[in-house]
């Protein structure tokens, strides 16, 4: 694999200066063709956040090349079989955080990435001057481009009944070579923000112990837990609104078959440690992290973005008799929404509350009921604010590259410059509730 990869890259330009139109435009990244080449497209991402399913409403500077660093790093690694190998190692020495199984460990898929690497789309990183592709180290002047061999995208067709609405996954039936439709949440421990322990707070004792057991996790849920081993969810992935499936939903929109499905979730837990394993070098704990995969004939690939904006990493401070969590992630403007623009955000759920009920795809709903004024619009966020988000991304880029080694300190500098933000903003009993331990 990654001589195919290595390949494929050195015959591979593409100008960062002049890259013309894309063919799709997202929310954290741009899609571009590459001249005369149908097989490879040419990934841009950009400083651009969208938080709650409500589509872009920020820009962190800087953010869109700390995520394109992010990206080749992550995927560079898992495509070596020696990194896995190393992370089973690791693994199995008892110094993860979350560990796993040992007949997880021994499974064929596992045994198999240690010997071949894991399949992913990712061809390398542009650099910005040359417009040459770095297949394994990073270029000499990184950019924000990754070049990635491409995969069919289909999406399921919105129906409407009597009472509501469904979504026709008949499209993706006798297909290949297409993005799975799915989103794989990985999970090593709960934060207090996991929509897995909202949705535990609200149910009666009773569900909570039962939902707690159909989990893997014991008898109960507490926030700041890790697991003894990873759990995980699946979402939906082209819907409006991300949708938890169960297992067997799950398979039966995948169109994978049962052997693969499983694979694909072995595979994203195992990445998933990897992460962690890399994190906690600069000092952050991983919780929880989303993955999105595709299949091409009988083989599966790690597609998509995989950056900051798709984990949940964080740093913990000592204070006194407390222990402050810090987030170093797209959480901390979650919880910058719900602290500093708390009738915003509860506009928003209001208007995901009516589409629950039938009213129509979410977003339609929020931005209807913005126009009449229902809702108030969306807030600018406290340029303050996002300047600390700006070098909490700046130092993940220096330790990814290697600019910098042991950037500890630094870190814990940035983690209470934050605490004092929501102290002098007098909202800091509000932080305490989503995020002291």
């Amino acid at each position: 694999m990654e001589k195919e990869r290595m390949t494929g890259a050195k015959a591979i330009r593409f100008d960062t200066n002049r890259p013309g139109e894309p063919f799709y435009r997202g929310s954290v990244q741009n899609l571009y063709p590459i001249p005369d080449d149908d097989a490879h497209m040419a990934c841009e991402t950009t400083a651009g956040g969208s938080v709650f399913d409500v589509g872009t409403i920020f820009s962190i500077e800087n953010s869109d090349l700390t995520r394109s660093i992010f990206r080749h790093r992550v995927f560079t690694d898992l495509e070596k079989a020696e990194t896995i190998a190393g992370l089973v190692s690791w693994l199995k020495s008892g110094d993860a955080v979350t560990s796993l199984p040992a007949e997880w460990l021994e499974s064929e898929c596992i045994r198999r990435a240690t010997r071949e690497g894991i399949r992913t789309h990712h061809i390398g990183m542009v650099d910005a001057v040359s417009g040459e592709v770095a297949a394994e180290e990073f270029p000499r002047h990184p950019s924000t481009f990754n070049v990635v061999k491409k995969f069919q995208i289909i999406k399921p067709e919105a129906r409407q009944l009597p009472l509501g609405w469904v979504y026709d996954y008949e499209p993706y039936k006798n297909q290949d070579g297409f993005v799975v439709p799915l989103e794989y949440i990985v999970r090593l421990g709960i934060t207090s923000g996991s929509s897995v322990y909202r949705k535990y707070l609200r149910m009666a004792p009773a569900e909570q112990q039962a939902y707690a057991r159909r989990l893997g996790v014991g008898d109960e849920l507490k926030a700041w837990e890790f697991f003894e081993r990873p759990i995980y969810d699946l979402t939906t992935k082209y819907e409006p609104e991300d949708r938890n499936l169960e297992n067997q939903e799950a398979l039966l929109i995948s169109t994978l078959s049962g052997e693969r499905f499983a694979e694909s979730v072995l595979t994203a837990i195992l990445c998933t440690t990897y992460v962690a394993k890399l994190l906690q070098g600069l000092g952050l704990r991983l919780w929880d992290i989303k993955w999105e995969m595709a299949r091409a004939g009988d083989a599966l690939y790690l597609v998509d973005t995989i950056d900051t904006d798709s984990l949940r990493a964080t740093y913990t401070v000592e204070e006194g008799d407390g222990r402050f969590i810090t987030h170093f992630n797209k959480q901390s403007m979650r919880d910058y929404y719900k602290i500093a623009e708390a009738e915003w955000f509860a506009g928003v759920n209001t208007a995901k509350e009516l589409s629950g009920k039938g009213g129509g795809p979410f977003t339609e709903i929020l931005e209807q009921g913005q126009a009449r004024g229902d809702y108030p619009a969306t807030p600018d966020v406290d340029p303050a604010f996002l300047g600390l988000q700006t070098r909490k991304m700046d130092l993940i880029a220096k330790y990814l590259t290697g600019e910098e080694a042991s950037p500890r300190g630094e870190l814990e500098g940035l983690a209470r410059e934050e605490l004092e933000y929501y102290r002098g903003g007098g909202n800091f009993e509000k932080y305490c509730e989503m995020n002291q331990i």
